[in-house]
């Protein structure tokens, strides 16, 4: 990957200094950067668990919680055995919700509900106060303690607040004629939350009723301490959209990502145009649902985007994929790979602060970020072929291996890991503790190492969490 800036330098990273140079820290002259990585450490120790049973069992979306562990989301059917206990299947798949341990790592079951008609839990947050907040997608009938939930027709998201315990405290369905689906969840100012999915059809938000422009459009919606929308927004086109990932601040504020083909309105702010095969957009929203900025990112390939988190000086940052070429602000990134992966800052303004990007063969796959303290950034994602970070050259095992990354506040490279085996390992997402841990989930095949810890698969994907020491 080269920047067209500084062709004599074929790398795989660089950071931009816009025209706010004057307010962006002075660490990137010149602003290619992986030269000053140096010595990166290497990822190699941490706890792993599984989860066994019989059938599909998945992993969707995890969440630290206030006692230090963390939530992790997903769906099963068949059945799913945790220690000495087996939990079966009332249908085609049911939702649940798992607590990890912050001390051992075991999983331990937090929620679960069912009924024949397939449902899935695709997003987890925790609140505050410790209520769980689960949210996903519903067919049929979907009975939550005395909710009875039904969908209108075909395929309904849902939400559902609970208690640390797995008491219900509220349950409600987001319906309309066609596809409905809530993907990320979040808590925002007090008593309040966030909800981004992807829609076809229609989209009955309280008094609100989107209509989709052709194929999946995406919306956003703030809840208020009883569950009714505020305010919501959509994004949508005559091609298809999909919302890759939300992050809230606690002011209220938020940022979506996602990608798209065509030309996309943004909630009727303005109209964003890509020139790739399929682009990137990042949208900001104040907590009263204005938008200040939207921006799109494309190139002559293809860019994904695969998650989005915001510090705590309110800056966005935003990971994701893409091939051939990728323009960000000013700069051009060119890669020769299948595919690479992108990780960008931005500041409150939407002014790009930096950039990197990783992957120097084959594909490399952004699967989720995440922040931590002091401005750290979490990236995960899979590769085969070889990923370069610093001093340390990564090389596929099989199929698919998982990388992950840990990034400064000023985009250096701090640590990286892979892990694998000639069997495929696929991330789905990933998350900071309360004691700054990485915590990492997918799917795997084959067998999986992390230092003194080893799990081993019983079919095609099963789930897996890692826990990064």
């Amino acid at each position: 990957m080269k920047s067209t800036k500084r062709s004599a330098h074929s790398v795989l990273s660089l950071v931009l200094s816009l025209s706010m140079a004057a307010c962006a820290p002075e660490l990137f002259d010149p602003p290619i950067i992986q030269a000053l990585d140096g010595r990166v450490a290497s990822t190699t120790e941490g706890v792993l668990a599984t989860v066994a049973g019989t059938g599909s069992r998945s992993f969707t979306s995890i969440a630290p919680d206030p006692e230090g562990g963390a939530l992790l989301a997903g769906y099963f059917d068949g059945s799913i055995t945790l220690g000495e206990t087996t939990i079966p299947s009332m249908g085609a798949h049911d939702p649940f919700v798992l607590r990890l341990d912050p001390d051992e790592g075991a999983l331990t079951l937090a929620w679960h509900v069912g009924a024949p008609d397939p449902q899935a839990a695709l997003a987890v947050a925790v609140a505050e106060d410790g209520t769980m907040l689960i949210a996903g997608e519903m067919s049929g009938v979907l009975p939550v303690e005395e909710h009875i939930l039904t969908s209108e027709n075909g395929r309904d998201a849902f939400l559902v607040k609970s208690s640390a315990s797995g008491e219900t405290i509220d349950a409600r369905r987001f319906g309309g004629i066609g596809y409905q689906a809530v993907t990320s969840i979040s808590p925002g100012k007090p008593g309040e939350l966030l909800v981004a999915g992807i829609y076809s059809g229609e989209i009955a938000l309280d008094k609100e009723l989107h209509e989709s422009a052709g194929g999946y459009d995406v919306f956003l919606a703030a809840l208020d301490s009883t569950g009714k929308a505020r305010w919501s927004a959509v994004f949508g086109g005559s091609s298809e959209q999909q919302t890759a990932a939300m992050a809230a601040a606690a002011d209220g504020s938020s940022c979506v990502v996602g990608d798209f083909e065509g030309p996309l309105n943004v909630s009727g702010y303005t109209q964003l145009v890509g020139d790739g095969l399929r682009s990137v957009f990042v949208a900001r929203f104040e907590a009263e649902g204005n938008v200040p900025w939207a921006f799109v990112y494309s190139g002559t390939g293809r860019t994904e985007a695969a998650g989005v988190a915001i510090d705590d000086e309110g800056n966005s940052l935003v990971a994701g994929s893409f091939s051939g070429s990728l323009m960000l602000g000013d700069v051009t990134l060119t890669t020769e790979a299948e595919a690479s992966l992108f990780v960008l800052k931005l500041d409150s303004t939407g002014n790009v602060v930096w950039a990197r990007a990783f992957g120097e063969t084959q594909r490399t796959v952004a699967r989720g970020i995440a922040v931590g303290t002091g401005g750290s950034v979490a990236v995960v994602g899979d590769f085969t072929g070889r990923v370069a970070v610093g001093d340390q050259t990564l090389n596929s095992k099989g199929k698919a291996d998982l990388l992950v990354l840990e990034l400064d506040a000023s985009g250096r490279a701090v640590s990286v890991g892979s892990f694998g085996d000639e069997e495929a390992q696929h991330a789905t997402g990933i998350a900071y503790d309360g004691s700054g841990r990485r915590m990492v989930i997918g799917q795997f095949e084959g067998t999986l190492h992390a230092g003194g810890s080893t799990i081993a698969s019983t079919g095609p994907g099963d789930p897996f969490v890692l826990r990064l020491e």
